[in-house]
């Protein structure tokens, strides 16, 4: 049964359709997907959803999943949509440093000011909360019987976490894979390398030869067959950009999908242009060197 949160969205248990079975994911309308992984030792929350509604939902759910077990929280990154619950936990809660720079900086509080003013009955009981332990680098945690590798994902934002889980082959992205189309840092300007590390990001999920993928924005997939075509989306985006002779022509060359939806097609349009320009400042810097 669904619970109604934030924005009037519905939260509830997304039904295991074949992965492991120590993971379950918490499904917030169309919007979200957070994940519990159930060690011996402890299960960890991957990302903490909107606020206290859904976040304290997604809490009741770690805690009857864990049993007695402890709890251990991990952000993937600082956007609003996968931390503002972190209110809901006292426990432990890991994330990069950068993320604990940019949520007790101006950008959790610009975000959160942002919310507000779009669902004040929404957002106004919320408090940001950082991470209470910043990683510098990539980090394992011992489950007992899995193994969690954490390590930093650039591209699709600076502070992300992805984490895989080799004995079951389990790779959860966060959101540097997407459905139908990746997302590029939006604050991205002409001097960032972004395009190019979302791509390196992808190229290293394939390496890890996942057998299932849970992204946070996707629907859970058998296979790295969405981490492929993300990576053909930006690979041809990259492409394309060098070979354009204006943004005009790029653009005319590189249409949305009427399929992909009002939010992703405004996305694209904006990828188009962060292409011409990161192609454009790499072609200049390969010149003067």
């Amino acid at each position: 049964m669904a619970t109604v949160v934030e924005e009037n969205l519905e939260v509830s248990v997304e039904p295991n359709h074949g992965w492991d079975s120590r993971i379950k994911c918490i499904k917030c309308g169309d919007l979200v997907r957070s994940y519990l992984i159930k060690t011996k030792r402890f299960v960890l929350v991957y990302d903490t959803l909107l606020g206290p509604k859904s976040g304290g939902f997604l809490r009741e759910q770690a805690l009857m999943f864990a049993d007695g077990t402890p709890l251990v929280v991990v952000n993937s990154h600082a956007d609003w949509d996968h931390y503002f619950g972190n209110m809901m936990f006292p426990e432990m809660i890991l994330g990069s440093q950068l993320m604990v720079k940019r949520v007790t900086g101006q950008v959790g509080q610009k975000e959160l000011e942002e919310k507000r003013r779009e669902h004040p009955e929404s957002y106004d009981s919320v408090s940001l909360c950082a991470p209470t332990v910043g990683l510098s680098s990539n980090a394992t945690l011992y489950g007992g019987d899995l193994t969690l590798q954490l390590f930093h994902t650039k591209g699709h934002r600076p502070d992300h976490l992805s984490l895989f889980i080799p004995e079951i082959s389990i790779l959860f992205p966060g959101d540097c894979v997407e459905d139908p189309i990746p997302l590029v840092d939006e604050d991205s300007d002409e001097k960032s390398q972004t395009l190019d590390e979302l791509i390196d990001s992808l190229h290293h999920f394939l390496r890890l030869k996942p057998e299932w993928v849970l992204a946070n924005h996707a629907e859970p997939e058998r296979g790295v067959g969405r981490i492929k075509n993300n990576l053909r989306y930006l690979e041809n985006l990259r492409h394309t950009a060098r070979g354009a002779e204006s943004l005009e022509q790029l653009h005319e060359l590189l249409p949305a999908q009427e399929s992909w939806g009002k939010f992703y097609q405004t996305a694209h349009s904006n990828q188009v242009g962060m292409a011409w320009q990161q192609t454009r400042s790499m072609a200049e810097k390969w010149a003067e060197d």
